[in-house]
């Protein structure tokens, strides 16, 4: 799910219509719907999972970290970005009872992360 946020969430053409099925039901699902911005400003931005960390786990939540290549105005950066996951509806979904599903913040390395497969 964490991989189909990062990828289908950025799509300004249909990341709201995703987010309706994608984001659980909780406190701040209409916080949340309403804040969603496209991607307005990141043309030319290219970005690609290099690794992956699965921080907690169990039947009902899960919380992963995303390692990131971002290539964007001629620089290179990675960025972790840890989304909340909840199971609801039998699927994971981004957590609507937290007001930050996505926590990102930018890495120095992926030393950490387990490769993303190619």
């Amino acid at each position: 799910m964490a991989a189909n946020a990062l990828v289908q969430g950025s799509d300004p053409e249909t990341g709201a219509a995703w987010a309706k099925y994608v984001l659980s039901e909780g406190q701040y699902r209409d916080e949340l719907m309403n804040n969603l911005g496209g991607a307005a400003g990141a043309e030319g931005t290219r970005m690609t999972i290099a690794g992956f960390r699965v921080l907690s786990y169990d039947e009902a939540s899960a919380r992963v970290d995303l390692g990131v290549r971002v290539s964007s105005q001629n620089q290179n950066l990675i960025i972790s970005g840890v989304y909340e996951l909840v199971w609801q509806e039998g699927d994971w979904k981004i957590s609507a009872d937290v007001q930050r599903p996505l926590d990102t913040a930018s890495i120095p390395d992926l030393n950490a992360y387990v490769p993303w497969g190619e």
